[in-house]
């Protein structure tokens, strides 16, 4: 009677049960906000009522402490290294470590003039593991004859810990380009929101160490 398996076989069977390496389970969480975040971005668009484009979200679970981000959000000299398509980013106001405004500039596609806004970034810790870092448009800064102003601006980051340092991280953001067509400004904001995101992912790459939230920040939110 013939073998049921070669010897060669038997050794390459071996073999593969030897170095097999069961793939890893991707993360996935729900938050404190009834959402579901994975370590795949997932985005979402919507339109409010009276606007005439849409506001797209970003979701993400990121591997990290919540100091880490929240350093990140905080240090304005640097937003422009991975807040998709700014070129300028700097402090016209400061009332606090963690309540600025900024004077933006985004890029535009060739043939179209770059866009700006002036952005308060405003910081709260609404709990031990929640950081929300809300952005609105402040309309009393003069028009630039470098760049049109975008209007109705808006947004927020949300980041809650939720367990073995694992961060939900929630990005939305609203855009009047003031650009035509629509549906090429709402890819665009779509853009805007995913590639932020993958940004900051990297960004806190290199943040892996942060822990503790820095002193002057800390006192700002009243920690």
């Amino acid at each position: 009677m013939k073998p049921l398996l070669s010897l060669s076989s038997f050794v390459v069977l071996m073999l593969s049960w030897l170095i097999y390496v069961p793939t890893a389970t991707a993360a996935k969480l729900k938050a404190s906000d009834g959402q579901t975040y994975t370590d795949s971005i997932k985005l979402k668009s919507y339109k409010r009522d009276g606007d005439i484009y849409d506001t797209i979200i970003g979701r993400v679970l990121f591997k990290t402490s919540l100091a880490a981000p929240m350093v990140v959000l905080t240090e304005t000299d640097e937003l422009t290294e991975w807040v998709h398509s700014s070129v300028e980013a700097s402090v016209v106001n400061e009332v606090s470590a963690a309540d600025k405004t900024l004077y933006f500039v985004f890029s535009a596609p060739l043939g179209i003039e770059d866009r700006d806004a002036y952005m308060r970034f405003s910081g709260q810790r609404s709990s031990d593991n929640i950081f929300t870092m809300s952005l609105e448009q402040d309309y009393s800064y003069p028009s630039n004859d470098n760049a049109v102003r975008m209007s109705n601006v808006k947004g927020h980051f949300r980041m809650e810990e939720l367990e073995n340092q694992l961060v939900a991280v929630e990005f939305e953001l609203h855009i009047n380009p003031n650009l035509r067509p629509i549906f090429a400004a709402n890819a665009n904001t779509k853009s805007v929101v995913k590639n932020t995101l993958e940004n900051l992912r990297e960004r806190l790459e290199d943040k892996r160490d942060v822990s503790a939230i820095p002193d002057q920040l800390a006192a700002a939110l009243g920690i």
